[in-house]
């Protein structure tokens, strides 16, 4: 699950991603960086954040080896802005269809209940006929106890 705005998340990771191509950038200070933003993003006790903990920053001073690590830093931040772009369209699909079945059972509701209205309406008549009778008898009851 996702706990902070999905276009939010992808900012954070883009920024990630362009402190990546920075040769100044350190990589064991933006792992912890990316940790942060991950644990932010997903929670911290996520899968995401879990594997954020085994990201390699080793060998940082052989240039082949270091750039092993970044690609494979890239791809996993590019992997993670995937995963929240399909996220949000599953989301969004999900309220779609959520409010699609709100709306037909609200139509089959209010077609069920315009079809008792009738019905409705003549036990509302009923009961005001036998209200007004019952009336009546006890006033006509009244009346000839007084007498």
């Amino acid at each position: 699950m996702i706990k902070i705005p999905h276009n939010r998340a992808i900012e954070l990771l883009q920024a990630r991603l362009k402190d990546l191509d920075d040769s100044y950038t350190d990589i064991v200070a933006l792992k912890n960086r990316i940790k942060i933003d991950i644990e932010a993003i997903f929670g911290q006790t996520s899968t995401q954040s879990m594997s954020i903990i085994t990201l390699d920053t080793l060998h940082f001073d052989d240039p082949k080896k270091l750039a092993k690590i970044k690609t494979t830093y890239r791809q996993t931040l590019q992997s993670y802005i995937n995963y929240i772009n399909d996220f949000h369209i599953i989301n969004q699909e999900t309220i779609q269809l959520s409010e699609e079945e709100y709306k037909k059972k609200f139509e089959d509701l209010l077609t069920k209940w315009n079809a008792l209205v009738p019905d409705y309406n003549k036990l509302l008549n009923n009961y005001e006929t036998l209200h007004k009778n019952y009336d009546s008898a006890l006033s006509e009851n009244k009346i000839l106890e007084e007498k």
